[in-house]
């Protein structure tokens, strides 16, 4: 939860398969919803749509091995579309593409090791790109970074214990900080 959004009318609408995921996703886009986040959990799709001014086109990818998921995103960037989200369920990686989000420079990183993709952070931010998706999935990890985005500083959590988790996010909270996403996996 956070507020200072810059869209309206944000509901979650859910799905038990591909077929149906991509049904409501057209359904929502006739409406003028945009979809802003996908997760998969208790076998269902469940997706975050919103009215948003700032998002102008967008459009769901699937591949099926780890392999592609490169090839999928640099297509779609030669489209002119961000990746905005990355989710993997049912032994499939299913991309986000929007246009319209005044992104810039976005880069992928991906990694099976999780102190390999902690180092991997740290450069981008020393190169000035923040943060805006992360992943984990069949024991891989997906970042996805940015710059001009509406993110001044950032910080992230790793634990193993869920009480040291939720004191390390309420210090955070303390000092300003919102949570921007949230993922599991070792």
């Amino acid at each position: 939860f956070t507020k200072g959004v810059s869209y309206t009318q944000s509901h979650l609408s859910r799905a038990k398969n591909w077929e149906e995921l991509t049904t409501l996703f057209k359904e929502e886009q006739q409406k003028g919803y945009r979809m802003l986040d996908l997760e998969r959990g208790s076998g269902r799709w469940v997706a975050l749509f919103a009215k948003d001014d700032r998002y102008t086109d967008q459009t769901l990818s699937v591949v099926r091995s780890w392999e592609d998921i490169d090839f999928m995103v640099r297509s779609k960037w030669k489209e002119g579309y961000d990746v905005i989200e990355i989710e993997h369920g049912r032994s499939t990686w299913i991309a986000l593409f929007t246009k319209g989000t005044n992104y810039t420079n976005q880069r992928l990183a991906m990694s099976r090791k999780f102190g390999h993709f902690m180092e991997t952070i740290q450069k981008r931010w020393q190169q000035e790109y923040h943060l805006i998706s992360l992943e984990h999935g069949y024991k891989r990890w997906i970042g996805i970074f940015a710059k001009n985005t509406p993110y001044v500083d950032q910080g992230y959590v790793s634990t193993r214990d869920w009480s040291d988790f939720n004191d390390e996010i309420k210090r955070r909270w303390k000092n300003g900080y919102h949570i921007i996403d949230v993922a599991e996996g070792w």
